[in-house]
């Protein structure tokens, strides 16, 4: 297990196995993408080992623990223990092992947000709070909610909402979406573009030229993103 972690790179870690921490698993497992759990339980060590997910067994809020799942070359940490403080233990740890680590923090309380974006977490998600919104949406907008979730919780859906990184030798790069011609040529959809500096058009018009660093949110098959990602990216 050890020898495994270790040849990981640019891998998620996921802070907690939980009922959360085992879905977040679940969804990186079944999208193919490396991650370590780190976990103090031996019950849920057995759930891993039986999942085939690599496993630490320890306190993610040390040092020690962090640095056995690959803290320094890791890409993401994801932590959704029980307790907000040991969330926001974990988060001011593996920030300051790895500055440049994308972390996504578990909140039980609103009011806990604020100190978690400022101990550095990237995102915090509250789930009572998103459940309650989800919950009300399928009252008031039933359709939406259908559709979203059609398009973002993938098994057997066919279209799906991507996210595509343009690489700086992209022929992608410098030609507006209309010249792209990603809807003509494969079908797919650019919903959204993030630049690297953070700004975020959620409704991008034909004429906007696409640059090397931006994230695309795309809307298309499975096939099709492959696609656009072999010839394009």
């Amino acid at each position: 297990m050890s020898k495994q972690i270790d040849s990981l790179d640019n891998h998620t870690i996921v802070a907690g196995l939980g009922r959360v921490g085992t879905v977040v698993a679940r969804e990186l497992a079944a999208s193919g993408a490396s991650f370590v759990v780190v976990d103090t339980d031996q019950d849920r060590e057995d759930d891993a080992r039986l999942a085939g997910w690599p496993f630490v067994m320890g306190d993610a809020t040390e040092e020690e623990t962090l640095r056995a799942a690959g803290i320094e070359r890791a890409a993401a940490l994801i932590t959704v223990l029980d307790q907000d403080a040991e969330n926001l233990f974990v988060t001011v740890t593996a920030r300051a092992l790895n500055p440049s680590i994308f972390v996504v923090a578990r909140s039980s309380h609103e009011s806990s947000e604020s100190k978690l974006i400022n101990a550095g977490a990237n995102r915090v998600i509250t789930p009572n709070v998103i459940g309650g919104r989800r919950m009300a949406s399928l009252v008031l907008q039933p359709f939406v909610s259908d559709y979203l979730d059609l398009v973002t919780h993938g098994g057997d859906i066919e279209y799906q909402l991507e996210q595509i990184t343009v690489a700086e030798a992209s022929p992608m790069a410098g030609l507006s979406i209309r010249d792209t011609l990603l809807r003509d040529r494969y079908g797919v959809f650019i919903l959204a573009v993030r630049t690297p500096d953070g700004q975020v058009d959620t409704n991008p018009a034909a004429a906007r030229v696409i640059e090397a660093g931006d994230h695309l949110v795309v809307l298309g098959t499975r096939q099709q993103i492959a696609d656009v990602e072999r010839a394009m990216i």
